[in-house]
Order: C-alpha cells, then sequence, then structure tokens
C-alpha cells in the first residue's frame, strides 16, 4: 500500500468515526478512530514521541471547544475522536511533503464543500454553529498539521541556506 493510499485510509476511517457519532453509534465510532490510530501508527511509530506536546495541546483546546459548544451531548464520542483525529494527523507530518500536499488539496476541497453545504441546507440534528464546529473538528488537526509542516520545511531551507552563504 502506497503512502498516499495509507493517509487516504486513515482519514476515512476518522470521518466515518465522526459520522458514526454524530449519528449516535458509539461503538462503531470508537472503532473506526481506534483503526484509523493504529493504521497512523504502524507506519509512523517513533513519530509518535516527537508530537506528544503538539498533539496534547491542540486536543485539549478541541476539547474546550467540545465542551463550551455541548457537542459532547450531542455525541458523547465526539472527543474521543477528536483526540485521535489530532494524533492521526501529527503523525503523519513526517510523511513526504508531496503526499501530505496533494492530500491537503483534497481534503480542503472536501472542507470547503461541507462548509457551503452546511450553510445552504440546515442541519436537522445541530445548530449551525455546532455543525461549524464540528466539521473544524474534522479537517482543522490537518490543516495545523500541515502549516506546522510547511513552516519546519521553510525554517529548514533557511537555515541550509544560511549554513551555505556563511562557508
Amino acid at each position: 500500500m502506497k503512502q498516499e493510499q495509507r493517509l487516504l485510509l486513515n482519514e476515512g476511517l476518522m470521518m466515518l468515526g465522526f459520522a458514526y457519532a454524530i449519528d449516535g453509534y458509539h461503538v462503531p465510532a470508537l472503532l473506526a478512530g481506534i483503526g484509523g490510530f493504529l493504521v497512523a501508527m504502524k507506519g509512523h511509530v517513533e513519530e509518535g514521541r516527537k508530537y506528544a506536546y503538539p498533539i496534547l495541546v491542540i486536543s485539549f483546546m478541541e476539547l474546550i471547544i467540545i465542551r463550551f459548544t455541548n457537542l459532547n451531548s450531542i455525541a458523547p464520542m465526539v472527543g474521543v475522536l477528536t483526540v485521535l483525529n489530532t494524533a492521526v494527523c501529527f503523525l503523519w507530518m513526517d510523511s513526504p511533503f508531496s503526499v501530505m500536499d496533494r492530500m491537503m488539496k483534497i481534503m480542503m476541497t472536501i472542507m470547503l464543500m461541507m462548509y457551503i453545504i452546511t450553510m445552504i441546507i440546515p442541519s436537522m440534528d445541530l445548530g449551525f454553529m455546532d455543525a461549524i464546529v464540528y466539521i473544524s473538528l474534522i479537517f482543522l488537526p490537518m490543516t495545523i498539521s500541515y502549516v506546522l509542516r510547511c513552516m519546519k520545511d521553510a525554517s529548514r531551507s533557511h537555515y541550509m541556506e544560511t549554513d551555505a552563504v556563511m562557508r
């Protein structure tokens, strides 16, 4: 299985978990989230320790948002899935940039379409703001990890250029 296909599988399992959670199927939601996390851990075991702090910080902020919007009363598994989703997204930060770049184009398009659909078609289960927050919880961890990866690559290339000039 190629790296891009594995990343698609991870994100597909996480989205499936979020879909199950909003429909009230707690056990399948948890199994899909854990399955996505295990697939990510299979190829990125050593990166797990390196990104523990950002995963904890981002997850803590997301859990606070979940608490303030009362999404935990609508979908109790959303907190667990959010932490797993954040871990999966940060584990993928060390994959090849070309893979992440292609995936981000796809994911950003899907996120934009979901925001537009949410604005056009009102949700029966969620209010407007809850739906926007729910979509953000699914897609923003990947966006944040991608931005951090771009910043890391930019600083690395800057240091390489500075080192080459100093020689």
